[in-house]
């Protein structure tokens, strides 16, 4: 997302208005889709499932949407945007860190509705999305108003989960020499540079920008922040 995520949310990390909301991302208000697209296309705006997230307990607390490139063909109003969703309960209270709902959707039919479980951690202003098969998808259509409540059911459902793992990284003191393996793992993941076979690491040449297992290494025992100073794997891993 193009806008600032720091800047996408309120300055307490509550509420945020439906005036702040179009603001942010104007799209979510759209009342159209893309002329292009084909009457099978059915509209599911998502000004309109804000109410269904309501129903829940669950209320908007961060809005990004992307911008427009020059030339497009596609109107501002129909781009991809996102809701970020708190419930009401976590609102206060909730130790640095709230799990949230993640809604993705776009009116120019790039893609179908998405709602991913996240969790937010305030002292960096970062969030972090749950892996694979935390996210659910429902196309426009006829019946997506049905289909994404029950969408919105199994997310919720998944939350608690999610959560518990967290608290388990909280939980779980790691060495030095452990944060350093984390790092290692971590840049090996991310640049493919591991066997599918035995998770070894490759011996292999990358070019581009990227940091190496090394140079990450060495990164993630450099703390930025006061917050940042533990040695739980929950903190070693957002470091990372």
């Amino acid at each position: 997302m193009a806008n600032d995520i720091i800047f996408s949310r309120a300055g307490n990390d509550g509420e945020l208005s439906n005036e702040r909301i179009m603001q942010l991302a104007p799209s979510v208000f759209a009342t159209d889709h893309r002329d292009t697209l084909t009457q099978r296309y059915a509209q599911l705006n998502t000004a309109s499932l804000m109410p269904v997230m309501r129903d829940y307990g669950y209320v908007p607390v961060q809005a990004q949407q992307r911008r427009l490139r020059a030339g497009s063909a596609v109107r501002l109003e129909h781009k991809h945007h996102l809701l970020a969703f708190a419930h009401v309960d976590d609102l206060e209270g909730n130790d640095g860190l709230r799990g949230e709902i993640l809604l993705y959707n776009s009116h120019d039919g790039s893609s179908a509705i998405k709602l991913m479980a996240g969790a937010y951690r305030f002292v960096c202003s970062n969030g972090i999305i749950a892996g694979e098969g935390s996210t659910n998808t429902v196309r426009h259509s006829a019946n997506g108003v049905a289909g994404f409540e029950q969408m919105l059911r199994n997310v919720i459902e998944s939350m608690p989960k999610m959560m518990e793992r967290i608290e388990l990284l909280r939980s779980t003191q790691v060495t030095v020499d452990q944060t350093i393996e984390m790092a290692k793992r971590s840049a090996a993941v991310r640049w493919n540079m591991l066997n599918p076979d035995d998770h070894a690491l490759k011996t292999c040449t990358l070019r581009g920008i990227y940091a190496d297992d090394r140079t990450t290494g060495m990164l993630s025992t450099h703390i930025l922040r006061a917050e940042d100073n533990l040695n739980d794997a929950w903190t070693v891993f957002n470091r990372i």
